[in-house]
């Protein structure tokens, strides 16, 4: 299996939308925070009554996220569902395109 993705930085603010009902934080790596390139994940909540009880309580402060890949795509193919595999071949063949053309769309 792979290494899982660690990402520690701030929980910072992205955007709040539909009258607070939808959230966006975004944490960088600290060590990427002047990058002009790198990775970063989002978290993203909804609540209609704009309360997101599990990201305000981190917003603005340090956080770690990690991602573990708990099995393989070939391991996947067994439950997925014909448009999910459209879905994932369409994707995997845009980024190979995009890849081939020197990264513009």
């Amino acid at each position: 299996m792979n290494e899982p993705l660690v990402f520690e930085g701030a929980a910072a603010p992205e955007c709040l939308d539909d009258s607070g009902a939808a959230l966006i934080l975004r944490v960088n790596n600290d060590s990427d925070l002047d990058a002009e390139e790198g990775e970063f994940v989002r978290l993203q909540s909804w609540w209609p009554d704009a309360t997101h009880p599990r990201l305000l309580p981190i917003m603005g402060r340090r956080v770690r996220v990690t991602v573990e890949v708990l099995e393989t795509v070939e391991e996947m193919h067994g439950r997925e569902t014909e448009s999910e595999r459209l879905d994932r071949e369409g994707l995997q063949a845009r980024v190979v395109a995009y890849q081939e053309n020197g990264g513009v769309a």
